[in-house]
């Protein structure tokens, strides 16, 4: 039992590894000052337990260190009942061994913890444990992984719950369509390495992209969308017929119906695409025909070019949606940016909680539907 000072016990006595005078104090004076903690004659920071590991001990943060002390602060579950309580390492060591704890699993920064866990086994004759130690995975301020800020975010109602992607919860990861095997696969892949390790995201992406894209349906989809006009088309009806799944070509095509009146069809293009956009180039509308821009303004002028597409056709490949047919969509990111555009309307016939690859954009899942629009959480 000491009831040192805490300052004066830390620079007179442990920096220097000198025996406090309380060291040597009798067992029944021990007894008595315990007894004295228990019934409130010490006040909250007057008395403490160390366990004697000794102060000559090299870690000066192990010498005749603390297992014991006061809080009067009520418990959020028994309230006031108890004043003294363990400090976390000596509750540690007397939990793992009672409850037959064989390997301890436990982050680097609490190897001191470790050291004590030891000392108090040695001490009581109990058998010591495995004990392995991890370097720790450190996450970028992107993650914003603070539920201090995540709890007041959802109360302001600006964040929609723990499932909104934006705070990275293991709920929000389930939401968005993170797969735990996905998760599990890149932990095991990173080990229990001592070295510090930066999390990078697009580990746990690479492996769920393999599991989720056999079930995603690809969709044509244009950010930021453009309108353009096409003239000259020589057909009043087609149909396009992209794969449903290039991954998996036995699933066969899906039908884009494409009305054509008087030769001409407007389409959205996404605006990434305007730098492969130039007068006179030829561009490809992806399983429908080439075209041949004729004017670059707010609107893009084209002209029908061609068909068929040949083997070693050279037009640069776009994403294109029907102008009077398609679907709003809203995609929320993890980064708190929402995404908008127009997706074909073959998304409207997917099912809530569904995923899909936009493609040239991303995998997303569809969270609400509502009458001509669609919300979506991105995937990756």
């Amino acid at each position: 039992m000491c009831t040192c000072e805490a300052e004066v016990f830390r620079t007179k006595y442990k920096q220097v590894g000198v025996d406090c005078p309380d060291r040597i104090v009798s067992v029944e004076e021990n007894l008595a000052r315990w007894e004295k903690m228990l019934d409130g004659t010490y006040a909250e920071g007057t008395a403490v337990v160390r366990l004697k590991t000794g102060m000559q001990a090299k870690n000066p943060a192990i010498r005749d260190h603390i297992i014991m002390r006061i809080s009067e602060a009520p418990h959020p579950r028994i309230g006031t009942k108890c004043r003294v309580w363990p400090i976390l390492d000596f509750s540690w060591g007397i939990d793992d061994h009672l409850i037959g704890v064989t390997h301890i699993l436990r982050g680097l920064d609490l190897q001191k913890e470790g050291e004590v866990e030891r000392m108090i086994w040695k001490m009581m004759g109990w058998p010591d444990r495995e004990m392995i130690l991890y370097g720790r995975l450190n996450f970028s301020s992107e993650y914003k992984l603070s539920k201090t800020y995540q709890r007041q975010k959802i109360q302001e109602g600006e964040f929609v719950g723990w499932e909104d992607p934006r705070t990275w919860s293991m709920q929000s990861l389930a939401k968005r369509g993170i797969q735990p095997e996905a998760l599990r696969e890149t932990l095991l892949d990173l080990g229990l390495s001592k070295r510090g390790i930066d999390f990078d995201k697009s580990w746990v992406y690479a492996k769920n992209t393999k599991l989720i894209d056999p079930q995603s349906d690809r969709i044509f989809f244009v950010q930021n969308p453009l309108k353009m006009h096409v003239t000259g088309i020589p057909f009043d009806h087609l149909v396009a017929k992209p794969l449903i799944n290039p991954s998996l070509p036995e699933k066969g095509t899906r039908e884009i119906p494409v009305p054509v009146e008087g030769g001409l069809l407007e389409v959205y293009i996404a605006k990434a695409d305007l730098p492969a956009i130039t007068v006179g180039n030829h561009i490809r509308l992806k399983d429908l025909f080439t075209i041949e821009v004729t004017t670059m303004g707010k609107e893009i002028q084209a002209k029908f070019f061609k068909k068929e597409l040949e083997e070693h056709d050279e037009a640069s490949k776009i994403q294109w949606v029907k102008v009077q047919d398609n679907i709003k969509v809203k995609i929320l990111q993890p980064d708190g940016i929402t995404t908008t555009g127009f997706a074909e309307k073959t998304l409207a016939t997917m099912k809530q909680g569904a995923f899909a690859q936009f493609e040239r954009y991303g995998y997303v899942r569809i969270i609400k539907k509502q009458k001509g629009s669609i919300q979506c959480y991105f995937i990756n």
